[in-house]
Protein backbone atom coordinates (compact mmCIF):
# COMPACT_ATOMS: atom_id res chain seq x y z
CA UNK A 1 0.00 0.00 0.00
CA UNK A 2 1.03 3.48 -1.09
CA UNK A 3 1.39 6.07 2.17
CA UNK A 4 2.61 9.60 2.94
CA UNK A 5 5.48 10.21 3.90
CA UNK A 6 5.80 10.19 8.18
CA UNK A 7 2.53 8.07 8.61
CA UNK A 8 2.44 4.56 9.55
CA UNK A 9 0.34 2.01 7.79
CA UNK A 10 -2.26 1.82 10.51
CA UNK A 11 -2.89 5.37 10.87
CA UNK A 12 -3.24 6.34 7.14
CA UNK A 13 -5.67 3.28 6.65
CA UNK A 14 -7.57 5.26 9.78
CA UNK A 15 -7.26 8.35 8.80
CA UNK A 16 -9.19 7.05 5.37
CA UNK A 17 -11.81 5.30 7.44
CA UNK A 18 -11.73 8.70 9.11
CA UNK A 19 -12.42 11.04 6.03
CA UNK A 20 -14.73 8.18 4.68
CA UNK A 21 -16.99 8.95 7.47
CA UNK A 22 -16.84 12.57 7.41
CA UNK A 23 -17.86 12.47 3.53
CA UNK A 24 -20.61 10.64 3.91
CA UNK A 25 -19.36 7.96 2.63
CA UNK A 26 -20.01 4.92 5.65
CA UNK A 27 -23.35 6.77 7.31
CA UNK A 28 -24.26 6.65 10.39
CA UNK A 29 -25.07 3.14 11.80
CA UNK A 30 -23.99 1.71 8.81
CA UNK A 31 -21.43 -1.11 8.81
CA UNK A 32 -17.51 -0.92 8.00
CA UNK A 33 -16.41 -3.45 5.76
CA UNK A 34 -14.80 -6.50 7.28
CA UNK A 35 -11.35 -6.81 8.75
CA UNK A 36 -10.75 -8.87 5.55
CA UNK A 37 -12.32 -7.02 3.17
CA UNK A 38 -10.67 -3.82 3.97
CA UNK A 39 -6.97 -5.61 4.55
CA UNK A 40 -7.50 -6.32 0.97
CA UNK A 41 -8.48 -3.08 -0.40
CA UNK A 42 -5.86 -1.27 0.99
CA UNK A 43 -3.10 -4.23 0.83
CA UNK A 44 -2.26 -4.56 4.71
CA UNK A 45 -2.66 -7.11 7.41
CA UNK A 46 -5.23 -7.96 9.29
CA UNK A 47 -2.96 -6.59 12.34
CA UNK A 48 -2.99 -2.73 10.46
CA UNK A 49 -6.35 -2.85 10.17
CA UNK A 50 -7.44 -3.96 13.74
CA UNK A 51 -4.94 -1.00 14.34
CA UNK A 52 -6.72 1.21 12.63
CA UNK A 53 -10.29 0.60 13.92
CA UNK A 54 -8.54 0.82 17.44
CA UNK A 55 -7.80 4.54 16.89
CA UNK A 56 -10.99 4.99 15.17
CA UNK A 57 -13.09 3.66 18.17
CA UNK A 58 -10.81 5.10 20.58
CA UNK A 59 -11.72 8.65 18.68
CA UNK A 60 -15.63 7.40 18.92
CA UNK A 61 -16.25 7.50 15.44
CA UNK A 62 -17.33 3.59 15.38
CA UNK A 63 -18.61 1.15 17.91
CA UNK A 64 -17.23 -2.53 17.14
CA UNK A 65 -19.86 -5.35 18.03
CA UNK A 66 -18.88 -8.37 18.60
CA UNK A 67 -19.80 -11.09 16.14
CA UNK A 68 -21.80 -8.43 14.18
CA UNK A 69 -19.43 -5.96 12.53
CA UNK A 70 -18.29 -2.44 13.14
CA UNK A 71 -20.47 0.33 12.24
CA UNK A 72 -20.53 4.15 12.36
CA UNK A 73 -20.96 5.77 15.77
CA UNK A 74 -20.36 9.06 14.75
CA UNK A 75 -20.43 11.71 11.61
CA UNK A 76 -20.70 15.47 11.08
CA UNK A 77 -24.04 17.62 9.61
CA UNK A 78 -23.14 16.97 5.77
CA UNK A 79 -26.61 18.39 5.52
CA UNK A 80 -25.29 22.35 5.83
CA UNK A 81 -24.46 22.95 1.90
CA UNK A 82 -23.54 26.36 1.53
CA UNK A 83 -26.13 28.37 -0.69
CA UNK A 84 -25.48 29.91 -4.16
CA UNK A 85 -27.03 32.43 -5.79
CA UNK A 86 -26.75 31.75 -8.73
CA UNK A 87 -24.85 29.63 -11.41
CA UNK A 88 -22.48 32.22 -13.32
CA UNK A 89 -21.69 29.75 -16.33
CA UNK A 90 -19.93 26.74 -17.01
CA UNK A 91 -16.07 25.82 -17.96
CA UNK A 92 -16.07 24.81 -21.36
CA UNK A 93 -12.51 22.99 -21.55
CA UNK A 94 -13.99 20.70 -18.72
CA UNK A 95 -16.34 19.47 -21.27
CA UNK A 96 -12.97 18.72 -23.80
CA UNK A 97 -12.16 15.94 -21.13
CA UNK A 98 -12.00 12.37 -22.09
CA UNK A 99 -14.73 10.79 -19.94
CA UNK A 100 -14.70 7.07 -18.97
CA UNK A 101 -18.03 6.04 -17.31
CA UNK A 102 -16.62 3.38 -14.50
CA UNK A 103 -20.08 2.42 -12.68
CA UNK A 104 -23.57 2.98 -13.57
CA UNK A 105 -26.40 1.41 -11.87
CA UNK A 106 -30.37 2.20 -10.32
CA UNK A 107 -29.57 2.17 -6.33
CA UNK A 108 -31.21 2.68 -3.45
CA UNK A 109 -29.56 6.27 -1.95
CA UNK A 110 -27.51 6.60 1.58
CA UNK A 111 -29.78 8.90 3.87
CA UNK A 112 -27.97 12.07 3.23
CA UNK A 113 -28.39 11.61 -0.54
CA UNK A 114 -32.24 10.92 -0.15
CA UNK A 115 -32.44 14.11 2.23
CA UNK A 116 -30.42 16.28 -0.28
CA UNK A 117 -32.79 15.22 -3.34
CA UNK A 118 -36.11 15.30 -1.75
CA UNK A 119 -36.62 11.66 -2.52
CA UNK A 120 -39.62 9.71 -0.87
CA UNK A 121 -38.78 6.46 0.98
CA UNK A 122 -37.71 3.77 -1.21
CA UNK A 123 -37.35 5.91 -3.85
CA UNK A 124 -34.21 5.11 -6.07
CA UNK A 125 -31.99 6.64 -7.54
CA UNK A 126 -29.54 6.85 -10.82
CA UNK A 127 -25.80 6.80 -9.72
CA UNK A 128 -22.89 7.34 -11.87
CA UNK A 129 -19.40 7.17 -11.03
CA UNK A 130 -16.97 8.61 -13.72
CA UNK A 131 -13.28 9.82 -13.88
CA UNK A 132 -12.51 12.10 -16.43
CA UNK A 133 -9.07 12.48 -17.72
CA UNK A 134 -6.67 15.25 -19.99
CA UNK A 135 -4.87 13.92 -23.15
CA UNK A 136 -2.48 11.35 -22.26
CA UNK A 137 -4.58 9.91 -19.82
CA UNK A 138 -3.93 12.00 -17.04
CA UNK A 139 -7.03 11.85 -14.51
CA UNK A 140 -8.16 15.22 -13.36
CA UNK A 141 -11.20 14.64 -11.41
CA UNK A 142 -13.28 11.49 -10.06
CA UNK A 143 -17.36 12.49 -10.13
CA UNK A 144 -19.91 10.11 -8.38
CA UNK A 145 -23.39 11.54 -9.71
CA UNK A 146 -27.14 10.71 -8.19
CA UNK A 147 -30.23 11.48 -10.04
CA UNK A 148 -33.63 10.92 -8.95
CA UNK A 149 -34.65 7.38 -10.83
CA UNK A 150 -37.35 8.71 -13.17
CA UNK A 151 -35.05 11.52 -14.49
CA UNK A 152 -32.19 8.87 -14.92
CA UNK A 153 -34.64 6.55 -16.63
CA UNK A 154 -33.84 8.72 -19.41
CA UNK A 155 -30.40 8.06 -20.73
CA UNK A 156 -27.86 5.26 -20.79
CA UNK A 157 -24.32 4.83 -19.99
CA UNK A 158 -23.39 5.48 -23.33
CA UNK A 159 -25.50 8.64 -23.70
CA UNK A 160 -23.09 9.74 -20.13
CA UNK A 161 -19.94 8.62 -22.01
CA UNK A 162 -20.42 11.18 -24.56
CA UNK A 163 -22.60 13.90 -23.20
CA UNK A 164 -22.14 15.77 -19.85
CA UNK A 165 -24.57 15.39 -17.54
CA UNK A 166 -26.07 18.72 -17.84
CA UNK A 167 -26.53 18.75 -21.33
CA UNK A 168 -28.65 15.52 -20.88
CA UNK A 169 -30.69 16.67 -18.40
CA UNK A 170 -31.33 20.20 -20.53
CA UNK A 171 -32.80 17.99 -23.12
CA UNK A 172 -35.53 16.89 -20.89
CA UNK A 173 -36.18 20.24 -19.37
CA UNK A 174 -34.40 19.89 -16.47
CA UNK A 175 -31.74 22.23 -17.32
CA UNK A 176 -29.76 23.86 -14.06
CA UNK A 177 -30.60 27.21 -12.69
CA UNK A 178 -29.34 27.31 -8.99
CA UNK A 179 -26.78 25.27 -7.24
CA UNK A 180 -25.65 24.53 -3.41
CA UNK A 181 -22.40 23.62 -2.43
CA UNK A 182 -19.60 22.84 -0.43
CA UNK A 183 -15.82 22.47 -0.97
CA UNK A 184 -13.72 20.94 1.26
CA UNK A 185 -10.90 18.43 1.38
CA UNK A 186 -10.65 14.68 1.93
CA UNK A 187 -8.06 11.81 1.56
CA UNK A 188 -7.68 9.40 -1.66
CA UNK A 189 -9.06 5.69 -0.46
CA UNK A 190 -7.62 2.93 -2.23
CA UNK A 191 -10.66 2.56 -5.17
CA UNK A 192 -10.80 6.85 -5.50
CA UNK A 193 -6.51 6.82 -5.41
CA UNK A 194 -6.37 4.36 -8.36
CA UNK A 195 -8.60 5.46 -10.35
CA UNK A 196 -7.15 9.53 -10.00
CA UNK A 197 -3.43 7.23 -10.07
CA UNK A 198 -2.36 9.10 -6.74
CA UNK A 199 -1.19 7.24 -3.33
CA UNK A 200 -3.96 6.31 -0.84
CA UNK A 201 -4.16 8.73 1.72
CA UNK A 202 -3.26 12.10 -0.65
CA UNK A 203 -5.56 15.24 0.12
CA UNK A 204 -7.86 15.90 -2.52
CA UNK A 205 -10.02 18.89 -3.32
CA UNK A 206 -13.98 17.61 -2.15
CA UNK A 207 -16.46 19.05 -3.65
CA UNK A 208 -20.59 18.45 -2.94
CA UNK A 209 -22.86 19.93 -5.52
CA UNK A 210 -26.94 19.82 -5.16
CA UNK A 211 -28.09 21.62 -8.52
CA UNK A 212 -31.72 22.53 -9.19
CA UNK A 213 -33.96 23.60 -11.71
CA UNK A 214 -35.80 26.93 -12.22
CA UNK A 215 -38.62 25.45 -9.37
CA UNK A 216 -36.50 24.40 -6.83
CA UNK A 217 -36.54 20.42 -7.87
CA UNK A 218 -33.09 19.23 -6.74
CA UNK A 219 -32.42 17.27 -9.71
CA UNK A 220 -28.56 16.08 -8.79
CA UNK A 221 -26.35 15.40 -6.57
CA UNK A 222 -22.75 15.24 -7.32
CA UNK A 223 -19.70 14.49 -5.26
CA UNK A 224 -15.80 15.55 -7.37
CA UNK A 225 -12.43 14.66 -5.93
CA UNK A 226 -9.28 15.76 -7.45
CA UNK A 227 -5.92 16.40 -6.67
CA UNK A 228 -5.19 19.89 -5.53
CA UNK A 229 -2.44 20.39 -8.37
CA UNK A 230 -4.49 19.74 -11.21
CA UNK A 231 -8.42 20.99 -10.54
CA UNK A 232 -9.01 24.91 -9.92
CA UNK A 233 -12.40 26.72 -8.71
CA UNK A 234 -12.63 30.23 -10.41
CA UNK A 235 -14.93 32.76 -8.18
CA UNK A 236 -16.04 35.72 -9.64
CA UNK A 237 -18.60 38.47 -8.32
CA UNK A 238 -19.84 42.01 -9.21
CA UNK A 239 -20.20 45.24 -6.93
CA UNK A 240 -24.02 44.67 -6.38
CA UNK A 241 -23.14 41.09 -5.58
CA UNK A 242 -21.03 42.53 -1.83
CA UNK A 243 -23.93 41.91 0.34
CA UNK A 244 -24.31 38.18 -0.97
CA UNK A 245 -21.00 37.87 -0.64
CA UNK A 246 -21.25 38.91 2.87
CA UNK A 247 -23.87 36.46 3.77
CA UNK A 248 -21.45 33.56 2.76
CA UNK A 249 -23.22 33.47 -0.81
CA UNK A 250 -20.93 33.89 -3.61
CA UNK A 251 -21.22 33.51 -7.76
CA UNK A 252 -18.73 30.81 -9.44
CA UNK A 253 -17.34 30.15 -12.54
CA UNK A 254 -18.11 25.64 -12.94
CA UNK A 255 -16.90 22.84 -14.19
CA UNK A 256 -18.80 21.40 -17.10
CA UNK A 257 -19.56 18.29 -15.31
Amino acid sequence: MGQNLGTSRHRTVSLVLADGIATGKYALGEPLPGEEALAKMFQVSRVTIRRALADLDAAGLIDRKHGLGTFVKKTPGLDQVNSIDRLVGQVAEAGKLHVKVLEFEYCNPQPIVGRLLNLNKGQKVQRAVRVRSREGGIPVMHLTTYVPEPIGRTYSKKDLSRQPLYQLLGRIGKSYKKAQQTVGACLADPIVGASLKVTIGSPLIFLQRVLFTERNEPVEYLELRAPPDLYALSMSWKADDALAVEHGQFIQALANL
